[in-house]
């Protein structure tokens, strides 16, 4: 039967003001470099979602997202809805965790992590590059901008067939 895109869309281009301006499927692949390197044992899952009726538009009711599950139930930190939408009580032992656990599209960057992140992505970029041929340093050097601006990034998408949708991620996650 298939997925209807027109009613059922998935975020095809994500964007990350002032690093990220591409196909989700790349950013994907990378981020598993990033779990893959960090020992983390996670997996990214595609999930509907329910749009809340303030952002449907036009026949879409649902959205697919790009969300992280633990392969290991008894690994790292707990997967909270808070997590997933990039919300951390303070910046974890492995400070990419706030970066690989992030629901995309809809998922928060959060400024007070950014320094912790930059400095982790600095330490593995030889090694990303090696393994995918996608190095680290547009990220890191975002990261330490918004460390400087303390400028929170929201993480947007355009979806297949119907463009862009705004919604606050914490109206379709239901935890």
């Amino acid at each position: 039967m298939g997925r209807d895109y027109a009613q059922n869309p998935v975020a095809a281009i994500l964007k990350v003001d002032g690093v990220w301006f591409g196909k989700i499927g790349h950013f994907l692949t990378w981020r598993e470099a990033l779990v893959e390197m960090t020992g983390s044992r996670l997996r990214t899952v595609l999930r509907d979602r329910l749009l809340p009726p303030s952002s449907r538009f036009g026949a879409v009711e649902t959205v697919g997202l790009w969300e992280i599950e633990r392969t290991d139930l008894d690994w790292g930190p707990a997967l909270t809805p808070e997590r997933r939408r990039g919300i951390w009580a303070k910046t974890p032992e492995e400070p990419l965790w706030v970066l690989l656990y992030l629901t995309v599209p809809g998922g928060v960057l959060q400024a007070r992590h950014a320094a912790a992140i930059a400095q982790r992505l600095d330490e593995l970029d030889e090694v990303v590059y090696a393994v995918n041929g996608m190095g680290t340093r547009n990220w890191r050097d975002f990261f330490w901008q918004q460390a400087k601006t303390g400028q929170d990034v929201t993480c947007t998408a355009e979806f297949e067939s119907v463009g862009w949708i705004d919604f606050d991620l914490a109206q379709v996650d239901p935890g």
